[in-house]
């Protein structure tokens, strides 16, 4: 008959402590394989942020950059526009059509307009806005008064300028006598004023 032998005490404690090792090194590992995957999820979160920051900084800078030369081409052709209008201006107060007020502000209107179109062509649209907003927060009330008086100017050259040509337009058909119908050398006369020659009817 065989002997059974009994399991010494020794040999349970020395399995509990090998499956106590394995599952601490199971559970290190676990662990610094979640730490492991946090940082490499932490370092392409970043490369994406970076990646998207650069892009959108290429946007802006693209976007600003067409801004500026929309709103320069457009500074521009304010200010060609300006120098035609001055030197209309110009043309008409010298070349003698108008005269008095209306002349004084012609010629006014074009040492303005010619000013102001060499200011717009040596300025970038930014410093344009910059220096308009500055003036208008540093003297509102001058601001403001500049605008009317430039509104004033504006209608009072309009309504010159209008009754000028009137004026001249009357002027024409007073110095010119109309033709009487059927008789190339004789000319219209007022009522009750006889032709030479003729009685009073």
């Amino acid at each position: 008959m065989e002997e059974t032998r009994p399991v010494s005490a020794g040999s349970d404690d020395s399995a509990v402590d090998v499956a106590k090792q394995q599952a601490s090194d199971v559970a290190g590992q676990a662990t610094q394989a979640g730490r492991d995957v946090a940082e490499t999820a932490k370092a392409e979160t970043q490369q994406v942020l970076q990646n998207a920051g650069q892009q959108a900084r290429q946007v802006w800078d693209q976007t600003r950059t067409e801004l500026a030369s929309q709103s320069s081409a457009q500074q521009q052709r304010l200010a060609g526009g300006l120098q035609s209008v001055g030197r209309e201006l110009r043309e008409m107060a010298d070349g003698g059509t108008y005269n008095g007020v209306a002349s004084d502000l012609a010629r006014q209107g074009a040492d303005k307009a010619d000013d102001l179109s060499a200011w717009l062509r040596d300025r970038e649209p930014g410093d344009v806005v910059d220096e308009v907003k500055r003036f208008a927060r540093s003297n509102p009330g001058m601001f403001l008064a500049g605008a009317a008086v430039a509104g004033l100017l504006i209608g009072r050259m309009t309504r010159g300028l209008a009754d000028d040509r009137r004026g001249a337009d009357d002027d024409t058909a007073t110095a010119s006598p109309q033709r009487i119908a059927g008789d190339p050398g004789a000319t219209a006369r007022p009522a009750g004023v006889p032709q030479s020659g003729g009685a009073m009817r």
